[in-house]
């Protein structure tokens, strides 16, 4: 017999019972839960191409922007359509930037939500490498 509904319906001659279903669609979710779990770079929606650059980034709290004073300078890592990282001195005190992309008169300011933190060594300095996904444009 393949399975319980397969075995349930040949003993005794029924339909498949609603607990029989529940265990096939836990079978099938189980299986999906052992296939082999997708890289972050196979999950991204676009590529990321380095970014070695500076930008500014400002810490978002309760949806709010950033004033002019809390904008800082960070060193960028890559970047994408969906996303951009970059390197902090310490763990981002925040769940949200307002990232500025571009030199003035022509910016543009995205609002990213970190989703990744990992520490590293970078330019002989330990660092953490932050990636954040944009989620926003913020119209100025």
């Amino acid at each position: 017999m393949s399975n319980l509904a397969d075995y349930t319906q040949h003993e005794y001659g029924e339909e498949k019972s609603s607990m029989t279903k529940v265990v096939d669609k836990d079978s099938a979710e189980m299986e999906q839960d052992l296939s082999p779990k997708k890289s972050y770079e196979a999950m991204r929606s676009s590529p990321r191409k380095k970014y070695p650059c500076n930008q500014r980034i400002g810490p978002m709290h309760g949806g709010l922007l950033p004033t002019t004073d809390e904008y800082f300078n960070v060193e960028c890592n890559d970047i994408s359509k969906g996303g951009i990282s970059f390197y902090l001195k310490r763990p981002p005190g925040c769940e949200q930037f307002a990232v500025v992309l571009g030199q003035k008169p022509k910016i543009t300011i995205l609002a990213a939500k970190v989703v990744n933190t990992k520490e590293v060594k970078h330019d002989d300095q330990q660092m953490y490498l932050v990636g954040c996904q944009f989620i926003d444009r913020i119209q100025k």
